[in-house]
């Protein structure tokens, strides 16, 4: 899944939350749009959901995607 354009987004807060069918070998991933070279999520290539309700909150600001709450299980 994509998140949107960062340079459309900024200061924009996101909100994921996964359901009952994550699990550990059916995952979701959270990356960059493919139009944003240099963008990562928290420092990283993207974000696995790889648990069932788990949950985070992303901000856009500065060019970057940054997690700023986690909600596990």
């Amino acid at each position: 899944m994509y998140l949107p354009r960062v340079v459309n987004s900024e200061g924009r807060t996101i909100q994921f939350h996964s359901d009952g069918t994550i699990g550990a070998n059916k995952y979701i991933t959270l990356l960059p749009h493919p139009a944003d070279t240099g963008v990562t999520v928290d420092g990283a290539a993207g974000h696995y959901f790889n648990r069932a309700y788990d949950g985070i909150t992303i901000l856009c600001h500065g060019g970057q995607c940054y997690i700023i709450q986690k909600k596990e299980k």
